[in-house]
């Protein structure tokens, strides 16, 4: 199994600043792009182009909380974290809020599809418009859940031992779910307030 801590020569850590990864990420494209490598023979260009394209997937990976816990946690249990089990209460009353938000905005998507007059059309561009506020509300108590998940993650990093005691993967776990469950419902909720405002 492909460790990316590893191969970013980052220590396996629930927690890591993007600066330090980036920071990483810059010594190392540096040492193996392809471009260095223009006059080295066949075998060494295409290992240049596998480490190369390489440290950029340790870099997508790791720089992103979610991905990087996934990631973590595959590592330490042989096998990726489930994101369906039980969610915390605390993310089941936002996923109640936002499946709210979700349902008008789908709705107004709906109906402008039905719809051929553009002054109609303008009509429910302008509901969907309305809900900006109730919007706001909902997309900032989930910033707010998600900064408090990554605050936990620093917590967490900061306690982290080897060997992992079990007890820390199981709060890692924990955390995975809630935050894959709050990047989703933001990437959800913008998608549809794009689609149902646009004219």
């Amino acid at each position: 199994m492909t460790d990316y801590f590893k191969i970013l020569q980052l220590p396996r850590l629930p927690w890591i600043e993007n600066t330090e990864v980036s920071k990483k990420h810059l010594e190392l494209s540096k040492l193996w792009h392809p471009d260095k490598f223009h006059t080295a023979d066949q075998k060494q260009k295409n290992e240049a182009e596998a480490r190369y394209s390489e440290i950029n997937q340790a870099q997508q990976i790791i720089s992103n909380p979610s991905s990087r816990i996934r990631h973590l946690l595959t590592l330490e249990s042989s096998s990726p974290p489930s994101v369906v089990d039980q969610l915390p209460n605390a993310v089941m009353d936002l996923f109640m809020e936002v499946e709210k938000i979700l349902r008008q905005f789908e709705s107004c998507i709906k109906e402008k599809e039905t719809l051929s007059n553009p002054l109609l059309k303008m009509n429910v561009v302008q509901r969907a418009m309305d809900l900006a506020e109730p919007t706001q509300v909902v997309m900032e108590k989930l910033r707010g859940y998600q900064d408090q998940l990554l605050n936990e993650l620093k917590s967490l990093s900061s306690n982290w031992s080897e060997p992992t005691p079990r007890s820390h993967l199981a709060s890692l776990e924990e955390i995975y779910r809630s935050l894959t469950h709050i990047d989703k419902w933001i990437q959800k909720i913008n998608e549809k307030q794009f689609q149902a405002q646009m004219p």
